[in-house]
């Protein structure tokens, strides 16, 4: 494993020094926890601590591996951080399960990053890019205002429909458990338990999630759903100068529920990002694309400076001239969209903002 550069020559002394200590106290070092659910995409693994803890009561500690991910995840640290539980993880992988570590082993490395952001590695970027776009060009949402939806009142389970990769072609048989305990927040009542379920491309890697219009069910972050009834409720509501906190708030009491204002307000948002609105500006004088827009100041925010004492910051970059309408509005899409594709987090690459602050 040191030769493979898997583990370094002091990582594997640590776990020695490790499973002696454990073999010393009559503890079993690792033990693989078995999921009866085959489909699931984690592996648990109980590991010696040398320690009590409050992460180790019982001198043991859970490391969990993502199988599609191929990530490490411990109690005792963060993802930053590499453990000697993790390191042992890896070892017993190489043992008994070689084939997960391949072209993907760089996913598992931990090294600590002083970034205020959480380190990707250019390979989960990279899908969480191609699924983002996938979900962009190929599941977008007709401007309707009925979809029938009665049979989700019996809703169990939620599988995405694709049957083939669209990127290499080949039949998606791979289906993994993401998610028991989903929850469906519809007009008249919210549905808890739900299993969610996504496909994995054997080949490529590329995952598929549940985004079917045909449903009238709004899949944000394959934990809540939201349904179209409820996305044109709020929508209506702001045409009639109605806050999407308030409409919330007036679906939590109607249906007796505890609702979380951000994941739906994000979800309602994402929704509208994937329907496909017909836009009509028009000015009367210029037509539908007019060459200048004015837009009517803010005293507040007006003061006298001389322009000659403003100072750009060190990375400003002078923007265009001209810009691309159709790109920027896909920019301001995904801006929308990756909350939900990447659990909360927004995609890096989208919309560029001046620091204000430099002014």
């Amino acid at each position: 494993m040191v030769e493979e550069k898997i583990l370094t020559q002091d990582q594997g002394h640590m776990v020695q020094q490790l499973q002696e200590q454990a073999v010393s106290e009559h503890f079993p070092f690792l033990v693989f926890l078995r999921n009866p659910n085959s489909v699931s995409k984690y592996l648990f693994f109980s590991v010696y601590a040398e320690r009590r803890r409050y992460w180790s009561k019982l001198k043991r500690t859970i490391v969990t591996f993502d199988t599609v991910k191929k990530t490490l995840s411990c109690r005792c640290s963060s993802g930053k951080r590499t453990c000697a539980h993790k390191t042992a993880i890896k070892w017993y992988l190489f043992q008994e399960h070689k084939d997960m570590l391949t072209s993907e082993l760089t996913d598992l490395s931990d090294e600590e990053n002083d970034s205020e952001n959480v380190r990707l590695t250019q390979e989960v970027t990279q899908n969480e890019k191609r699924k983002l776009d996938y979900i962009q060009r190929h599941k977008r949402y007709p401007v309707t205002k009925s979809i029938d939806i009665p049979h989700l009142n019996d809703i169990t389970e939620i599988i995405p429909s694709e049957k083939t990769c669209v990127q290499c072609r080949d039949k998606l048989t791979r289906v993994v458990l993401v998610n028991r305990h989903g929850k469906a927040v519809l007009k008249n009542k919210v549905i808890h338990d739900i299993s969610v379920y996504n496909k994995v491309c054997s080949k490529c890697g590329m995952e598929y999630r549940y985004q079917e219009w045909s449903d009238g069910l709004h899949n944000y972050d394959d934990s809540t759903f939201i349904g179209f009834d409820a996305c044109h409720l709020i929508r209506a509501g702001l045409q009639n100068h109605v806050a999407i906190s308030r409409t919330i708030n007036m679906l939590a009491d109607t249906l007796d529920e505890n609702l979380r204002l951000h994941d739906l307000t994000n979800a309602y948002l994402m929704f509208e990002a994937l329907t496909e609105h017909s836009y009509s500006f028009y000015c009367y004088l210029c037509g539908f694309y007019p060459t200048t827009i004015v837009m009517d100041g803010i005293r507040k925010t007006c003061f006298r400076h001389a322009v000659s004492d403003m100072v750009a910051p060190a990375d400003f970059t002078e923007l265009p001239e001209t810009v691309d309408m159709d790109s920027f509005w896909k920019k301001v899409e995904q801006e929308l969209i990756s909350p939900g594709v990447r659990h909360g987090k927004h995609f890096p690459l989208l919309i560029i903002f001046v620091d204000e602050t430099h002014y």
